[in-house]
Order: C-alpha cells, then sequence, then structure tokens
C-alpha cells in the first residue's frame, strides 16, 4: 500500500488547494477543448447523446460509490484507523456496488433508447472508475499536488487521444470509450506521482469495517445520489418533455452551456478535499471551526460572485468558441451560472454536517428527499414552457431552496452561524449587478459593452473588502492553515 513520506513537512491550505485547484483548472480546460473539437465536429443533436451518455456515467458512478469514500476520508483523519483495512474497505464497497446496481444500466436501456453497445460503454467506464482509492490517500496525507499532476497528465493524454481520434473520423461510441477511459489513465498517473508502489492485492475483507462506513456512509450516498439527480435529471427529462428533435437538439444546448458553467464550480471541487480534513480537526474548538467555516465561505463565495459575474457578461463571447450553432446557449449559461454560488455554499454546509456526523439526521435525510422531488416538479413546468432555460432556471431555484434547508441545518445541528455571512454576499452582489446594469448599460443593454461590465466585481469586492468582511488579516491566516504530521501509513 501507498504511504506518505514522513519526511515531508506539512502542507498548508494555500499550497494544497493552489496546487489542486490549478491541476484541475488545466484539467478541466483541456476538456473544454474536447468539447470545442467536438462540438465543431458533430451536429448539436450528436452532442446531445454524448452529454446524455456522460450524465447517465456521473448518476451510476455515484451509486456505485456506497457513500465511503467521505465517510473515509473523516475517519482516517480523526480516528486514524488502519488505513490499509479502509482503502480495501473502500475498493470492496465499490466492487459491490458495481454488482448491485450495474445491471440496472442494461434495464433502463431500452427506457431511454440507449443502444446496448452504449451501455456497454458506460460500464465500462464504471468499472475504470478506481482511481478514487488514490484521492482518498492524496486527500487524508494532504499530498494533493501529486493529485493534481496525475489529473492533469491523464487530461492530456486524453486529449491528445480524441484528437487522434477524430482527425481518423472514429465513431462517436469509440470516442465516448476513449473519454471514459481517463480514470484508467489517471490511476497509472497516480501510482506513479505517489512513489510509492501499490500492492495490487486484497486482503480478506474486513466486513466490521465495512459495515462501520456503510453505516455511516449510507446518508452520504443518499445525499449524492439526490445532488446527482437534481444535476443530471433535468438531461433526461428534457428528452422526455420535449419532441424528439426538439428535445435532443435543446439537451446539446443545455449540455454546452452547462459545460462552462461548471467551470466556477472546479473553486468548490478543489477546496472540499483540503477543507474536510481541516474542519474534523478544528471540530475539537468551537472558536476555531466556526472561524474556518466562516472564513473559508466568505473567501469562496466571493472568488465566485467574482467569477461568475464576468461569466455572465461575456456569455455571448464564451458561447461563439463551440459555434454558431450554439448561440442559444449563451442565455441558458447567464441563467445557469448563478446556481454556482449557492451549489459552493451547500457543498461546505453539507461537509459541516458530515463532521458533526449530522448527515444521519431524518430532518437532512428527508429534506433532500423533497428536494429532488421539488426539482423534478419545476423540471415539468418549466421545460415545455422554456425549454433548455426552463432546466436551468429549475437548478437555479433548486439550489436557492436547498441553501435555505442548509442553513437550517446548520443552525440545528451545529453550533456554526453562516446566515449573516451568506445574507451580506448576496446583497452585495446583488447591488453590484444592479447599480452596473441601471447606471452605465441600461435596461436596452444589448451586452456589449464588455469593458464596463468589469465594474460589477469590482465594486462587489469593494463592498466586500470596505467593509471588512473580507479581512485580509484572516486571507493570509486561512492560507497557512495546515494539519499536523499525519500518521496515516
Amino acid at each position: 500500500m501507498p504511504s506518505p513520506d514522513q519526511g515531508e513537512p506539512p502542507k498548508t491550505l494555500l499550497f494544497n488547494f493552489s496546487s489542486l485547484l490549478g491541476g484541475t483548472v488545466f484539467a478541466k480546460a483541456l476538456g473544454l477543448l474536447n468539447v470545442i473539437l467536438l462540438t465543431r465536429a458533430i451536429s448539436v443533436e450528436s452532442f446531445g447523446l454524448y452529454a446524455l451518455a456522460f450524465n447517465i456515467w456521473a448518476f451510476l458512478n455515484h451509486m456505485v460509490d456506497l457513500g465511503g469514500f467521505h465517510i473515509a476520508n473523516r475517519n482516517l483523519v480523526e480516528t486514524q484507523d488502519p488505513p490499509r483495512e479502509t482503502y480495501e474497505s473502500i475498493i470492496y464497497l465499490r466492487l459491490f456496488g458495481c454488482l448491485l446496481f450495474l445491471p440496472l444500466l442494461f434495464l433502463a436501456g431500452p427506457l431511454l433508447n440507449i443502444s446496448p453497445s452504449f451501455n456497454l460503454i458506460i460500464a465500462i467506464g464504471i468499472l475504470a472508475g478506481f482511481e478514487t482509492f488514490y484521492d482518498l490517500y492524496f486527500s487524508v496525507t494532504m499530498q494533493l499536488d501529486k493529485r493534481a499532476k496525475a489529473r492533469v497528465s491523464a487530461s492530456l493524454c486524453n486529449t491528445l487521444v480524441i484528437a487522434l481520434a477524430l482527425a481518423v473520423n472514429l465513431s462517436l461510441q469509440t470516442i465516448i470509450l476513449l473519454i471514459m477511459l481517463n480514470p484508467a489513465l489517471k490511476l497509472i498517473f497516480d501510482w506513479y506521482f505517489s512513489k510509492n508502489p501499490f500492492a495490487w492485492r486484497l486482503s480478506k475483507p474486513n466486513f466490521a469495517k465495512i459495515k462501520s462506513i456503510v453505516v455511516d456512509g449510507w446518508p452520504v450516498w443518499l445525499s449524492n445520489l439526490q445532488y446527482t439527480i437534481l444535476t443530471r435529471i433535468d438531461t433526461l427529462l428534457l428528452l422526455v418533455l420535449l419532441p424528439a428533435a426538439m428535445g435532443q437538439y435543446e439537451l446539446g444546448i443545455y449540455s454546452a452551456a452547462f459545460r462552462f458553467s461548471e467551470v466556477m464550480g472546479l473553486l468548490i471541487t478543489s477546496l472540499i478535499p483540503v477543507l474536510l480534513p481541516l474542519l474534523v480537526k478544528a471540530s475539537k474548538t468551537d472558536r476555531h471551526i466556526q472561524w474556518l467555516a466562516t472564513t473559508c465561505v466568505k473567501t469562496i463565495l466571493s472568488l465566485l460572485v467574482v467569477g461568475s459575474l464576468i461569466l455572465f457578461w461575456y456569455a455571448p463571447l464564451i458561447t461563439k468558441l463551440i459555434g454558431a450553432k450554439y448561440e442559444a446557449a449563451s442565455a441558458c449559461l447567464q441563467i445557469l451560472i448563478a446556481s454556482q454560488a449557492f451549489a459552493a455554499f451547500n457543498a461546505v454546509c453539507y461537509n459541516l454536517l458530515l463532521v458533526y456526523n449530522a448527515q444521519r439526521k431524518s430532518w437532512v435525510i428527508i429534506s433532500n428527499v423533497l428536494l429532488t422531488l421539488a426539482n423534478i416538479g419545476l423540471n415539468i413546468i418549466l421545460i415545455p414552457q422554456l425549454k433548455a432555460n426552463g432546466a436551468a432556471w429549475s437548478t437555479v431555484l433548486t439550489e436557492m431552496i436547498a441553501s435555505v434547508i442548509m442553513l437550517i441545518s446548520i443552525s440545528c445541528f451545529t453550533k456554526i452561524r453562516l446566515i449573516p455571512v451568506l445574507a451580506i454576499v448576496l446583497v452585495f452582489t446583488a447591488v453590484s449587478n444592479a447599480w452596473v446594469f441601471f447606471n452605465i448599460l441600461g435596461p436596452d443593454s444589448q451586452n456589449n459593452h464588455y469593458l464596463l461590465a468589469w465594474l460589477s466585481p469590482v465594486l462587489f469586492l469593494g463592498l466586500m473588502l470596505s467593509t471588512k468582511v473580507l479581512n485580509v488579516s484572516d486571507l493570509k491566516k486561512l492560507a497557512n492553515e495546515k494539519l499536523g504530521k499525519t500518521q496515516v501509513q
């Protein structure tokens, strides 16, 4: 099994976050390059089918995870459990999840008009996803720079393969298969950058350990599954609620907009692996975890709001990158981008609940189920009227409702208070955006004053800093947060 280099000094939050963010951004940029290559080579309808395959993959990938990753991450930092048993338990859980849920893919195929060959490709993509083993290792040992290197290397290789596949006119199914094998590439690079050879064998399962992870992890699994439904069900409903040709076209438009909007989500996906171990350690002191949680929320929301405002104003230019036939995606992107700040806030809050083991509370579980049903209902109401834009509005409204639920949950099950922070950020965002729109651009603007649109994020940051909601000394202290020397071996 891999073991950390005991001679390495502890690494700060800033180092781990910036390393992982840099690697993730570069990998996502390569992913967007893949999208641009594809959208220019295939029709909007074919791109919709491509997006459908990956949405089904994402849904199943969360199902077979069984919630073990986050629980194992928390336990290894909090209790210093024997690491080999924990690592192997995660692998056994995922193998069991594959046996349990992959047959559903082939049963549901006829209902979704997916060919058996497409189902086989998706199943191969799921079976190639065991790189999460090393993701856990790098997260617990706070060596996320190595995880970033592996991700970038795998993405670069994958992009070169896709470019070659398009150059020789391989089929869409073959291209999807090549992209879905990217996790297998990352697993190889994970092994290489860990500098600790992995013993490719499994010991006898520790069923007591597996059971304890399942008991704590099933609410996490349910929550992740519900969140996947929230973010992916609209793609299926676009096909179900609209006529066939229109549904595929609108799915292509929505998927293109979603690809650009999720770029802002990289901030939170890079922060959570760094933040969770620090939150677990800080939970022993109420004052420390309050400061850590509040400062992280203020920081990540500030970054997201600034980036989202820029994407909002520049959406017409951004969507031109993928071709004139995706012009309608700009309006969809301007709607979707509003969901990212709420999604980030909700992710931080859920990890706080995980630290306090509150994910098993009946209120949290029931509210997540109701939220999923609300999202489906909003899609059913809005998609027939607004098509792809209706799916985008459903996502935004659902994330807003989820934020209210998370605030209630945090208030009930922890001593942390985040309502003032979220309220101030939302007010400052609205004020800065409204001032630029009504006083500079005007209500009849065609969104072509791109230079002036930078005033919006500048005003927002000015309000945050001048009122000391965003404190420079706190940011410096946050950047230097780190774990002590890990004992995981």
